[in-house]
């Protein structure tokens, strides 16, 4: 008794290698607010407020997971230090593919923008700079998100449904924006199938249920309205996949950025060191660049 703890002479890797999601000073958290609702069902998002009377630029954050698994917590770090940097942060669950299937997972997403436009002077937040980031699973959301303000049938009923979806600005990190080609297609027919998150999520393989997989394609949804869309992968990733989309922003003479510098990082290190800081200084500038 009255002896204080030591700390460990080295930290578990796992821990060692996390960012800290302490509250920085002058950072306001809302935890499990309401910013949609499906009868019974209530989606909950973490709000972060950065210092000053704004209006600030916002940050909707979407969590990866292979649209099966994870939650908000699982990119905290990510909206505590967006918020450090002066913008509202919201991270948001969304309905993951074992409770419904697609559309509902977008359905979210755009509720959660339109729910931020509805709170702009409560949050004292800028609804004319919007930017979205989500990384692996959460990518594609987030470039679905961006490509089909105008989609009204992947919108749903979530709620605030006079203000719009549209984003200003988006960072797709490891996400895959094609669905109904290229890998995640070609994954839903190999063997075992079954296992697959895209089978999971769209409830049969491309042959099977063809008009989901195309519905939640977000390379064949860009057009001239599209906002700018930074892609992040880690080093060792293959950014080969995301080449077909690039030109097509290109040929519309919308901005698209490819960053590949993170040396030695493999798919989810955005959320350790050292790739964690170099990466959110990569999202901040573009952000200030498009938002």
């Amino acid at each position: 008794a009255g002896v204080p703890a030591q700390p460990p002479a080295k930290w578990p890797e796992n821990l060692a290698n996390k960012p800290s999601v302490e509250i920085p000073k002058g950072v306001t958290q809302l935890l499990d607010l309401t910013y949609a609702q499906y009868g019974a069902r209530k989606m909950l998002a973490d709000v972060f407020l950065p210092k000053g009377q704004g209006p600030h630029p916002v940050v909707l954050i979407i969590h990866g997971g292979g649209w099966a698994k994870g939650d908000k917590m699982k990119f905290r770090s990510i909206g505590l230090e967006m918020t450090k940097r002066g913008y509202v942060s919201m991270a948001i669950d969304y309905r993951l593919s074992g409770e419904a299937h697609f559309p509902a997972n977008i359905h979210d997403c755009h509720a959660a923008v339109r729910y931020l436009r509805a709170n702009a002077k409560k949050y004292k937040l800028n609804p004319d700079r919007i930017g979205v980031v989500g990384g692996s699973a959460g990518g594609h959301l987030a470039g679905l998100l961006a490509t089909t303000s105008t989609v009204k049938t992947l919108h749903g009923n979530g709620g605030n449904k006079k203000f719009s979806s549209r984003v200003q600005a988006v960072v797709v990190m490891s996400g895959p924006m094609r669905i109904s080609t290229g890998r995640v297609a070609e994954k839903s027919m190999q063997q075992n199938h079954s296992k697959s998150f895209a089978v999971q999520l769209f409830g049969g393989t491309i042959e099977q249920v063809p008009q989901k997989y195309m519905a939640a394609d977000a390379h064949l949804h860009i057009d001239q309205n599209t906002p700018p869309i930074l892609f992040q992968y880690g080093g060792v990733e293959d950014p080969s996949e995301i080449q077909p989309t690039v030109e097509k922003l290109k040929k519309l003479g919308i901005p698209v950025g490819v960053l590949t510098h993170y040396e030695d990082g493999k798919h989810g290190c955005w959320n350790n060191h050292p790739w964690f800081m170099p990466m959110m200084e990569d999202i901040d500038d573009w952000f200030r660049e498009h938002l």
